[in-house]
């Protein structure tokens, strides 16, 4: 089976990918929080960060077709949990509609309002993947417990992204066994059929999580992620950093100006 991992462009020897997992923790965690406290309208620091973001991903060598595929394939989330702002926000009507008791109004506040957010998100979704897609999985891991990140948080983190493709796997034998014996029979019409793969996958991946469980436990795991190595900071993880930190600065020197 295959699938997209998303650091399959870490092994690049870019200038991003040298860098070291807490620093590029540090630095884009940085931008996330800037672009989120960014006032409200204030599109020009959107622009600037928007540049910013771009150097970097230049920077990192990845593919522009793997960015924009992962970044827009997240975006949807955002879409949901910003579609309510254009018929709440208070403002100059645009667009309105009336059946009996139901009356829908957009305003152009709100509008402007859904666009800001939807932008920021992107933001933030772009930003975290070149987080993660310009580090081995196993470094950043290593990363956020140099970073006392909680030793819970990264177990759980850890074993969602390595056992996220078994179950994919099973679900991949599944669909490919349905074909073999029903090519003709589609399955999302057919919710018993859905239902019924659903629920075989739920037990299998709970049948197969109690026997990792216990050649862990057998093995010694005390629930514990070790870290290999130690936290090491060089020139190169110095320049990125500063002019991280010196560029958002002066951004938001010149939002509150």
């Amino acid at each position: 089976m295959h699938h997209g991992y998303l650091d399959k462009y870490s092994h690049r020897g870019s200038f991003l990918n040298s860098l070291n997992a807490e620093i590029k923790i540090i630095g884009f965690l940085a931008i996330i929080v800037c672009v989120v406290l960014t006032p409200q309208y204030s599109f020009s620091a959107l622009f600037l960060y928007t540049a910013l973001i771009g150097i970097i991903a230049f920077s990192s060598r990845m593919p522009l077709s793997f960015l924009l595929k992962e970044s827009l394939g997240a975006l949807p989330f955002a879409l949901v949990i910003a579609l309510a702002l254009p018929f709440f926000k208070e403002g100059k009507v645009i667009f309105h509609f009336s059946a009996g008791i139901l009356k829908i109004d957009i305003t152009r506040s709100g509008v402007n309002l859904f666009g800001f957010v939807v932008f920021k998100a992107y933001l933030s979704i772009l930003a975290m993947i070149l987080l993660v897609g310009s580090t081995q999985f196993n470094l950043f891991l290593r990363g956020l417990q140099n970073l006392k990140v909680p030793a819970l948080f990264i177990m759980i983190l850890s074993f969602m992204y390595r056992y996220i493709f078994v179950i994919l796997d099973e679900l991949m034998r599944m669909s490919q066994a349905k074909r073999s014996r029903a090519p003709k029979m589609k399955v999302f019409p057919n919710f018993k059929v859905l239902s019924s793969m659903l629920g075989s996958l739920f037990i299998r991946s709970y049948e197969k999580s109690e026997k990792v469980y216990l050649a862990m436990c057998s093995r010694g795991f005390d629930g514990e992620v070790k870290a290999l190595n130690r936290f090491s900071f060089s020139r190169k993880d110095f320049v990125f950093l500063t002019g991280v930190f010196v560029y958002l600065a002066a951004v938001e020197f010149m939002v509150f100006l």
